[in-house]
């Protein structure tokens, strides 16, 4: 629907354009439209949609990225290289995206249940 102008949010977040991206950036749209309230339409709240969208996929991509590049720092000799940790974490960027569409989303089905003593 507006994987598009999603792909081109996160390209804005990421600087550079991939094939994943792509497809972090479809799967995050529909997440986030398959938890949108009743009577609640994606066009309803469309830019807020794209923004976190892109936000999302941004996390997704950045979350198998840590993954897949586990090493934090490595030493060989007298060389010892370290990985930075700049940025907002992919689960944060997830949290924030998440805050966005909160007046549109359902709440994921979480709640608190009592226990008969």
């Amino acid at each position: 629907m507006f994987t598009e102008e999603i792909c081109e949010n996160a390209v804005m977040l990421t600087g550079s354009a991939s094939d994943e991206l792509v497809g972090f950036c479809q799967a995050a749209e529909r997440e986030l439209t398959m938890r949108l309230r009743s009577g609640v339409t994606p066009e309803m709240c469309r830019e807020t949609l794209i923004t976190a969208s892109a936000m999302l996929a941004v996390s997704m991509l950045s979350s198998v990225k840590e993954s897949a590049d586990g090493v934090s720092s490595y030493r060989a000799g007298d060389v010892e290289v370290r990985r930075a940790k700049g940025g907002t974490s992919p689960a944060e960027l997830r949290r924030q995206a998440e805050a966005l569409m909160y007046p549109y989303i359902c709440d994921d089905g979480f709640c608190f249940l009592g226990v008969e003593s």
